[in-house]
Order: structure tokens, then sequence, then C-alpha cells
């Protein structure tokens, strides 16, 4: 019987939204760890998943990503963990990619991106329930063949549908060791990339990767080049060459990935859904409401009023009865020390105040972030980002910067380690007001 520790490692990896912690929940149960990555705030979240016949893996569920360039820390950790370039972290034996099935264009996009990693993948189509009331029908199998023969699975994380699918697709990746075909990129850009990881590995001599070499040319996040040690002196030139021929051959260089991948994923889906009659409408019926240029803000503050309004009316009684609790509790301690006037004080005013106080206000805090976390999973959050968007571009922010701001009103610290999923470092390093004051 194999163990994680000493066993084999799968990464869960997928747009935001698509299901993904639901999914890794599912596979782990109550055997999760929770630590932290090295050097940065973002939560190494992972646990023990049991494919059968006594087979364990440990999961580990990255943060969420739209696409391997890099645009804030925790993404980078995304990227930085499948290549298997985290201290004390070994590279992924598989990636299981979760994609929304309402949406297989946009959400392969990653898929495709990961396959340049070389590493056994498994396609798990999540929300499938969804799909199905919105009349779409995925033919899972001519998927699976045009993507190379990995495994394809259906899905209902939230439903506890699918589930015993997945793990027997994860067994059967890492033993069949199949990977997901890769994008064939035209010649101008191919060279281009060839000239990127030739010159890269003479420079720093190290061999590089197609994956790096792709990120070194396509990326204006330096975190490769820096990771790998090619300054700038020695990359700027190359650099300009390559993606002057990539322009020659009539591709934006900082465009030219999503074009290639998106004509290459419109392929492989042709004639893979077909739609039918179903509810598609009703989602989207929702979206313009909710992101209506009038209706959309009004909502907001509505959403907004009742989500403060319930936080403070319920933690109202909680808060008294620990509060009560606390106060009869130094009632009692007090008198029994009154000839150690010292000692009283500092059990009845020092440890039971002290403690007291914390948790007078963790009902408000758990309360919030079991609201926060409702209107993550509903998918509200990501639209009340957009309509924040306009309103905080005045002061240099956008409409990421409100879940940090959101959580601020409990508590300063994680909206400080929220801030990074700012791509601008600046303006998530202005304190909120409840730590300036």
């Amino acid at each position: 019987m194999s163990t994680p520790e000493a066993g084999l490692l799968v990464a869960l990896v997928g747009n935001p939204n698509t299901g993904k912690s639901t999914l890794f929940n599912a596979l782990t149960g109550l055997r999760q760890r929770v630590g932290n990555y090295p050097g940065v705030t973002v939560a190494r979240k992972s646990g023990t998943c049991d494919l059968g016949d006594g087979q364990k893996v440990e999961l580990v569920d990255l943060p969420g990503l739209y696409s391997l360039a890099a645009a804030s820390p925790d993404e980078q950790v995304v990227i930085d963990a499948l290549s298997g370039n985290i201290a004390g972290d070994r590279r992924p034996d598989a990636v299981v990619l979760v994609v929304d099935s309402t949406n297989l264009l946009r959400n392969l996009f990653l898929a495709s991106q990961v396959a340049e990693l070389g590493r056994p993948v498994v396609i798990v189509l999540n929300q499938a329930d969804v799909a199905k009331e919105q009349g779409l029908r995925i033919d899972t199998e001519r998927l699976s063949r045009r993507l190379g023969g990995v495994p394809v699975v259906l899905s209902s994380a939230w439903k506890g549908e699918g589930i015993l699918d997945v793990r027997r697709a994860i067994a059967r990746a890492i033993a069949q060791q199949t990977q997901m075909k890769r994008v064939a990129w035209p010649t101008n850009i191919a060279a281009a990339l060839v000239d990127v990881a030739t010159a890269a590995a003479a420079d720093t001599g190290k061999p590089i990767s197609e994956a790096e070499a792709q990120r070194l040319l396509f990326d204006t996040n330096p975190s490769t080049a820096d990771r790998l040690g090619w300054t700038l002196a020695q990359r700027e030139k190359t650099l300009r060459t390559a993606r002057d021929r990539v322009r020659n051959s009539g591709y934006n260089p900082m465009a030219a990935e999503p074009l290639v991948h998106y004509a290459h994923l419109r392929l492989v889906l042709e004639g893979v859904v077909t739609e039918g009659a179903g509810k598609a409408g009703r989602s989207a019926a929702v979206d313009r409401l909710l992101l209506h240029r009038f209706l959309g803000p009004v909502l907001f503050l509505g959403i907004m009023l009742g989500f403060f309004g319930s936080v403070f009316w319920l933690a109202k009684f909680p808060m008294e009865w620990i509060q009560a609790g606390v106060d009869w509790t130094k009632a009692i301690v007090a008198p029994q020390l009154d000839a150690y006037p010292m000692l009283q004080s500092l059990l009845a005013d020092g440890i039971i105040g002290g403690v007291g106080a914390f948790l007078v206000f963790l009902p408000q805090i758990l309360i919030l972030f079991l609201f926060i976390g409702i209107l993550e999973d509903s998918g509200y959050m990501a639209r009340a980002a957009f309509i924040m968007d306009r309103l905080f571009s005045w002061c240099g922010l956008n409409g990421k910067s409100f879940v940090p701001l959101l959580s601020g009103f409990a508590c300063a610290i994680p909206s400080l380690l929220s801030t990074r999923t700012i791509e601008d470092r600046r303006p998530g390093s202005r304190p909120p007001s409840s730590c300036r004051s």
C-alpha cells in the first residue's frame, strides 16, 4: 500500500468558480492539511485521496487561475508548483484539470497550456448538472480522443456525482502516463521558441524546457527569467529578435499564445458539444440583471446592505451571551483571590478579560466569512468585482481590490493576506484603514 507521504503527488488545477475546491473536498474528505508555500502568504491545501485498490495519493488544491501567464503571487505559485520549482515540494506526478462544463473553450485554454508541461492529465468536466439543465450534451469519448487519449470525466462535485469516476481516472492516468495533445505552433513561432530556449540555456548553463521557453517569449512578467538566472542584459536582445520574428509572421507577440491555443481548441471542440432544449437563458438572464449598467450597482448596494445588516444582527446575540459568560466567570474567580490582588488582576482582568475580548468578536468574524464564502461559491464575488472596477479606478485600484476591502471590515489581517490577488503590488501595499487607525 502506498502512502501519500512517500508516494504520488497529484495537483488540482482550474479556473476560479469551476467547483475545484468542492471537488477537492469530495476527493479528500476530512483528510486535509493546510500550510503555506515558502516565502509567500499563499496557503498550501493538501489531502489524502484514496484511488481504490489500496492506492493513495497526496492531492494538492492549487489556487485558481486563468492562464500560466502569472499576474499575481498566487498564480506564480501555481506555475512554480506545476514545474517543481518550489523548495521542499516535488513536481506533481499527474494534474487534474477542473473545467466548467458550460464553457469548455475558455476553460480548456488553461488545460492546453498545462499540456506543455508534459505531465499526465485528467480532464474533469465539472458542473455537469448545470450543463444538462442548459441543454448541453458533451461527447466525452470524442473529446478524449482529440485531446490525445487523456481521461475525460463528467462530474457534479457539489452533488457528489462522478467522484468515483474521477478517482478511477486519476489512477488510470498515473498508470498509463497519458499526456494531453499539445498545440502545433506555426513555423516562425516554433523557431522563435527554439531560439529563446537555446540562448537561455547557453547563458544560464541550465536546460530550458519548452514550457519555460514559452513563458520567456510570451510573458512580460520576468519571473521565469529571474528564476532561471537569465539577466536582463543577456535576454534583452534575444527576446527582442524572437518577438520580431513572431511579429513578422503576422502575430502580436503578446497575443500569439492565446490566438494559437484557441484556434487549436476550436478544432478540438467541433462536434463535441451539442445544444438541445434547456435552461441556458436562466444564467444569462441573471447575469444581465446583476451586471446591468444601472440595476447592477443598485442590487449590489442592496446585497451589501443585507450582508452587513445580517452580520451585525446575527452576531449580536452570541456576542451578548459570550460577554455575559465572561462577566460571570470573572465574578466567580475574582472574589476567590481577594487576598492576592496581583494574581486576581492577572487572572480576572488579564487572562479571562483578554480571552473574553477576543471571543466576543469571534461570532462577527465567523459570520462575515461565512457570508463571504457564500458570495464566492455563488459566483457573485466575481460579478461584484466587475461592478466595482469602474468605481475603484479613480484611486488607482481595480475590481479585485473589493475582496480585501470587504475582508477588512472584520479584521485587517485577512484583508492584508487577500491582497495577493491584486496584480499590482503598489495598490496591494496600501494598508486598510483599520490598520492605520
